[in-house]
């Protein structure tokens, strides 16, 4: 493990298609959308970029790089107040995107802690954004050999990096992690994988909970999938406003990856016959393992004694498995008694969410971390 802060941007080593593939997911998948804005106040924060070296990244079939790209928001005295240890929240980026969905787009993650320190509504922590795109769009945050080893990367590289290259309180209680979509998802994940790390979590429209609705039989994609024969394919779709090629395809290479199979190193948990769009059930069965409801059903008290556990969704999300989802793995801790918050609200799946960050979730997670000291 090798790690380097970056003073300006990393150039993106992956090869043309690839990259084409993400700038495309971001345009689509990502809606983030607004002018970054500059601000008066004296006192504030900054980001800084890192990269980080790490073999479990390097464990992919994809030729990937072997490195962990993220950018970490330090808090205003961060710089002058050298005695001062910080608690810190590990904020995860949805399919298609990257750390600069929080730091370059809507109101930038910057502005937003710097406002909320200044009214007092939150204490100073640090903010941790790591890049886990792929060429699928994202490596929803697990280990996988097509993808790389992105679980053992964020438990056993980049905690460990935050916690010697940062002035942290490097302890559970002052850790929480958050995320949107495929971010919501890794953020429960990770809380599930290893729960000493975490003492908050918070998933906000988190994707792929149950294997449900648009990730089921009924979604018409099913049935075309063995059209789409390469990653120009696939792009032209995005670029056309189809994501679901790419993304059941991401999740493929997350959940049920295939270092074989042609012509993606993935299996798929549906194929077409002349009955129609049938399971193809041990895959299916991986899926169901890798959604986070069914495996908190198998695995009762996967959720306790976490200090927060918030879950929101949107009733008007385009994506109506995380709904659905997220109602499912409310029944499931509701049945195990494992104190939680559920909020759903008038929204998209984008629309508000720099609102409801700024609004709700980080001033209630600004409740329970406690600030620098």
């Amino acid at each position: 493990m090798n790690p380097s802060r970056d003073k300006e941007r990393r150039n993106d080593s992956r090869p043309a298609s690839i990259a084409g593939a993400g700038k495309a997911l971001g345009v689509f998948l990502i809606s983030l959308l607004g002018a970054s804005h500059a601000h008066a106040w004296q006192k504030t924060g900054k980001v800084v970029r890192c990269t980080l070296e790490s073999e479990a990244l390097a464990d992919n079939t994809l030729d990937l790089p072997g490195f962990g790209s993220l950018e970490v928001y330090l808090p205003p005295s961060y710089e002058t107040d050298s005695s001062r240890r910080y608690p810190v929240l590990y904020l995860l980026h949805g399919i298609g995107g990257t750390s600069h969905d929080w730091t370059e787009q809507g109101p930038t993650i910057q502005r937003v802690m710097d406002e909320l320190v200044e009214q007092g509504r939150i204490g100073e922590f640090l903010v941790v954004m790591p890049t886990a795109r792929t060429p699928f769009g994202g490596s929803f945050y697990v280990n996988s050999p097509v993808n790389g080893r992105w679980d053992d990367f964020f438990a056993g590289d980049l905690v460990p990096f935050i916690d010697g290259e940062f002035r942290t309180r490097a302890e559970r209680e002052s850790r929480a992690i958050a995320g949107h979509s495929m971010g919501g998802y890794g953020a429960l994940r990770l809380t599930m994988e290893h729960p000493e790390l975490f003492a908050d979590v918070l998933a906000l429209s988190p994707a792929c909970l149950d294997v449900s609705d648009d990730l089921g039989p009924s979604n018409p994609t099913w049935a075309r999938m063995s059209e789409y024969r390469d990653m120009p394919a696939l792009v032209d779709q995005v670029r056309n406003g189809n994501v679901y090629p790419m993304s059941l395809l991401a999740v493929a290479a997350a959940f049920s990856p295939d270092v074989g199979a042609s012509p993606f190193p993935v299996k798929l948990p549906y194929r077409v016959t002349k009955a129609g769009v049938e399971p193809v059930e041990d895959v299916l069965a991986l899926w169901k393992r890798f959604a986070i409801a069914p495996a908190a059903r198998t695995r009762p008290g996967a959720f306790k004694n976490l200090r927060l556990l918030y879950l929101d969704y949107g009733y008007r999300d385009e994506y109506p498995h995380i709904p659905s989802g997220v109602e499912a793995l409310h029944g499931v801790l509701a049945s195990q008694a494992i104190p939680h918050v559920l909020e759903a609200y008038a929204g998209t799946h984008n629309d508000v969410l720099w609102k409801r960050l700024s609004e709700r979730v980080l001033p209630l997670l600004g409740a329970t971390l406690a600030p620098g000291r």
